[in-house]
Formats: structure tokens, sequence, C-alpha cells
């Protein structure tokens, strides 16, 4: 029998060796040769030999993945992400032992050359949650490429991290979910570190919580997925936390069921359509100009606002609370974080001066307003507010803006 005359199929479920076949393993010119889908004869080839061998691993495939940790904020894990403040007594009671506040969780990132993945994982858990999502590089200016060879390390820090930043508020991506999914949404892999952290008692089936509820279980799978109940899947079943039905239980026998409303979220990410006219924005601009800076501004452009006040009005905020980190100034100004402002607004030059004569570039071009705010800043002119013109950027600078006001 030639090696031709079965497929890999075949091979595999006849159990068949090189012993079988007439060919030996050095004849892979002629194997090859004879092979109508060279693929598919190297495909063979190689199962052959690795069955003979009794390897698992491939050897030539191994290469160097580098792995690099960082924490989320308090900001992320308990506003964004909906993570809870508790005591140490309410934080084993639900069933399944997991820090709520989600301050174990830590996202990991994997370093492969022109993109990076991105991970969720709590090491008390041992297994790691892919996120769906690559980070790719844009290396786009000599400064970029300089900082990237010598230290790799350094080039992920200051500019890899932002653009990290910028795909964790992309509309499509929701950070709730996927922390909240780690601890819920558990692999079906006999993990002993998973086992260790359930106590099956105190978890019940959608039928005993239905129950207990007094009402069908496809209602209890809907209170499951609106989290009005703590519902966690394992074994390919769903199971529902005994003490989140018995906290359920005392509400409605306290306060009767409760009508259906929306529920008010927790963190709402700044509108790309900033062409849209919001309802009476005019008289909540006079509000604002009347109570003075301190009023938390409206982060939708206001109708016949020009591009020059909106940016006064949010960076004055912004600089009279003294909301902006220390650490951002740096990378807002210094010539060093370029990129980063690059990936965050569009452009890299910094985000204001405190001299009059830096306003201009070396052409003479007026790069700055010349008016400053808060009597010393001046700020950039760079903005474009028309989602039609090629450098838009407005929709940046909200999404930069959400995450210190």
């Amino acid at each position: 029998m030639r090696l031709s005359d079965k497929s890999l199929k075949e091979i595999i479920s006849e159990r068949l060796w090189w012993e079988d076949f007439e060919e030996s393993p050095e004849d892979v010119v002629q194997i090859m040769s004879a092979a109508k889908d060279t693929s598919e004869g190297i495909k063979k080839i190689n199962y052959l030999n690795h069955q003979e061998e009794g390897t698992l691993l491939e050897e030539s495939s191994f290469r160097k993945l580098d792995f690099y940790e960082i924490d989320f904020t308090e900001f992320a894990r308990l506003g964004i992400a909906g993570g809870q403040c508790i005591d140490e007594i309410e934080q084993g009671e639900c069933g399944f032992d997991y820090k709520k506040d989600y301050s174990n969780l830590h996202l990991l990132i994997q370093d492969i050359g022109d993109v990076f993945a991105l991970y969720l994982k709590d090491y008390e858990f041992g297994y790691m949650k892919p996120l769906g999502m690559g980070v790719f590089e844009h290396p786009t200016n000599e400064e970029l490429l300089s900082l990237r060879d010598p230290d790799r390390v350094k080039y992920i820090r200051d500019c890899v991290l932002s653009g990290i930043e910028l795909n964790l508020w992309e509309d499509d991506f929701d950070l709730k979910e996927e922390m909240y999914g780690y601890y819920h949404d558990v692999p079906d892999a006999d993990n002993p570190l998973v086992r260790q952290k359930i106590d099956l008692n105190s978890l019940l089936s959608i039928k005993e919580a239905a129950a207990a509820l007094d009402v069908s279980s496809a209602r209890v799978k809907k209170m499951v997925a609106d989290k009005v109940l703590e519902g966690f899947k394992f074994e390919g079943r769903l199971l529902v936390s005994e003490q989140s039905v018995a906290k359920r239980v005392k509400y409605i026998k306290e306060y009767g069921k409760p009508t259906r409303s929306k529920e008010k979220p927790v963190w709402t990410k700044p509108s790309r359509g900033c062409s849209e006219v919001m309802n009476s924005t005019s008289g909540v601009y006079r509000n604002q100009k009347r109570a003075g800076s301190n009023t938390k501004p409206v982060l939708d452009l206001l109708p016949g606002e020009r591009n020059q006040d909106y940016i006064e009005r949010q960076f004055t905020y912004l600089f009279e609370c003294g909301l902006i980190p220390d650490g951002e100034l740096k990378r807002l100004t210094k010539e060093e974080y370029g990129s980063y402002r690059l990936a965050n607004f569009g452009f890299s030059r910094p985000l204001f001066v405190e001299r009059l004569r830096e306003c201009d570039d070396e052409n003479g071009y007026r790069r700055y307003y010349r008016n400053p705010i808060c009597g010393k800043y001046h700020l950039c002119k760079e903005w474009y507010f028309n989602p039609e013109h090629t450098s838009y950027n407005l929709d940046k600078l909200q999404k930069w803006i959400a995450r210190f006001n």
C-alpha cells in the first residue's frame, strides 16, 4: 500500500503506521512528487513521524512571546466596570469566592511583534480570558522608531498603553461585561484552582431558584442576564447564588414586586455624534456661565459654539478643578510624549504652552490661542470638529476628557 492511497483522515481512523506503507520516512522527495496535494502530503508525513516518535510538542514552533502585566485603576474597576465595595464578610457568601471589586483582576499584554493581544487574569483562578481585541503598532515618525528598538519596555509603557486605553474606550467594547464575565462565565476545563473557589452547596439550579422566587425558569434566566441575581455558567449549567435569591425574596416581602424600569448607567461614554443638536443646551450653557467654572461643563459641542470656545470651556474646568494628574500633564507637554499625544488627540505637538513666544511654530504660523486661560495656559488650536474633515479629532478629545472629568 502506498501513502498516496490513503487520506490523512483514513490514516488516523485506521491507525496506520509507517510500516503499513511501502515508503519510509526517508522517501520524502518521492512521496511529495506523488502527492496530488502538497500540503496534504506534508501533513501525512508529519503525522506519521510524530506518531512514530511519540512527539506531542512541535519543537520548531517554539518562540518567545512576552507578557506584560498592568492593573486597572479604581475608576476602571469600580466606576466603568461596576465593581462593588464590600466588606470581607460579604465577600465569601455568594458561592463563588472572588473579589467583587475586581482588585485581583489584571490586564496581561502579549507582545507578538506588530500586534499586542490582551487578556484578563486572576492568578487565584489560574486561567486567562482573551479580550478578543488586538492593538496594532503604528510607528509614524523617527522618534517613535528610535524609542522602539533600544528599550522595548519603555516603548510599550509610553506609546502602546495609550493605544490600549483607546481600544478599551471603544463603543463596541464593554469593560463591565468583560470583567463580570471573567468570574461568571467560567471555562468548563477542570481547573483545580477554580474548584477551590466554588461552594456548590450554596449555588442553586434554575429550577430551584424559580421555585424559591415563585417565578418561571425563563424569568430567572432574565434576572441573571440583567444581573438582578448573581448567576454562574459552570460545567455547562447556569447556577444561581443562593444568597442573591434570598436577598431578592427579602426585598419582595418588604417592598413588593418592583415595576420594570431602565437601570441608570454607571457611566456614559462620550458621544461621537457631536453634530447632533442638544435640546435646550443654550439654557444649560447660560446656567453654567452664571454658576461659574466649577460647574461640570456639558461634554457636547453647544449650538453655535466655536472650536476655541469649546476648548477653553473644557480645559478651564479641568485646570481650575485640578482634575489632570501630574503624570498626565507631562504627557500633554513634554517632547518625549509626542506619540502619546498623536494617539490620543491626532497631533503630536504639546496641548498647551505657558509662554506667548511659543505660540508660533518655526515658520511663524500661530499654533496656539493668543489669550491664555487661567492666566497662563495658551491652548493648542489643532482641533477639527467637522466629522468630514480628514483630521477630525473631537471624538478623541471627548474620550480623553471623560477620563478626568
